[in-house]
């Protein structure tokens, strides 16, 4: 066989090899595509079976912890875990999601734990904690031995525009926090007064802890407390 005819059979293979890697190749990406596709409809559909169609009118008066979409996960007590585009809303203490450009609203019965951006909130009956007069969501801020916790009170606030006696007032729905400790996630107590604090929860450490309290001037709030609670965590290492 001549060198000539020996060129063109080989060409002729790596031409046959080359078609036959592309249609591979696409039917690869066709199957990935599908398998997206097939995943993403069984994650919309686990969705709607733990979740209820909130036909909202843009008309009510709703107070969000944080009014943007945000992508989430949620743990199932089946141990299922599902991707949406969600957020907190404060006033009915529920988590809308986000499906196809329409509401729906969670069903807590269904639900162990929300990862909502950067923040995981668990639901609590409210049975579980005095005070509470529906089933709400609790905020993890900390999750050492000691589990830092705060729940959400919203409550109705008169704004007056203006200095004038004729000035018109508004009511405006904001929200206060209300700390919690809990060892298991079941029970919950809420956090001892700033006074009582350090010799309730830090007996072992009560010199250390208060002398990072006084230098860094720490107040009871959520950023300052997680920080107090990370520094005693990492004492106790």
């Amino acid at each position: 066989m001549s060198k000539r005819v020996l060129f063109q059979l080989f060409l002729t293979i790596v031409l046959l090899n080359g078609h036959l890697l592309r249609a591979q190749s696409t039917d690869l990406l066709e199957e990935q595509i599908d398998s997206v596709l097939l995943t993403s409809k069984e994650n919309d559909e686990g969705l709607k079976a733990i979740s209820f169609y909130a036909n909202l009118s843009g008309d009510e008066k709703l107070l969000y912890l944080n009014r943007e979409w945000q992508n989430g996960v949620i743990l199932t007590k089946e141990g299922r875990k599902l991707f949406f585009t969600g957020r907190l809303e404060l006033l009915n203490q529920t988590v809308e999601l986000n499906i196809d450009g329409k509401i729906w609203v969670l069903s807590t019965g269904f639900v162990r734990l929300v990862k909502i951006g950067g923040s995981i909130f668990l639901p609590v009956k409210k049975e579980q904690l005095k005070g509470l007069y529906k089933d709400a969501y609790a905020e993890l801020l900390f999750n050492g031995n000691e589990k830092l916790l705060t729940f959400f009170k919203t409550e109705a606030k008169t704004v007056t525009r203006g200095i004038s006696i004729s000035s018109q007032s508004k009511t405006e729905l904001i929200y206060k926090e209300r700390y919690f400790l809990s060892k298991d996630l079941e029970s919950f107590r809420p956090l001892p007064p700033k006074k009582s604090m350090v010799a309730e929860l830090f007996q072992n450490e009560a010199e250390n802890v208060s002398a990072f309290i006084k230098q860094n001037k720490l107040k009871r709030n959520r950023a300052d407390l997680i920080r107090l609670f990370d520094y005693y965590e990492q004492l106790q290492k």
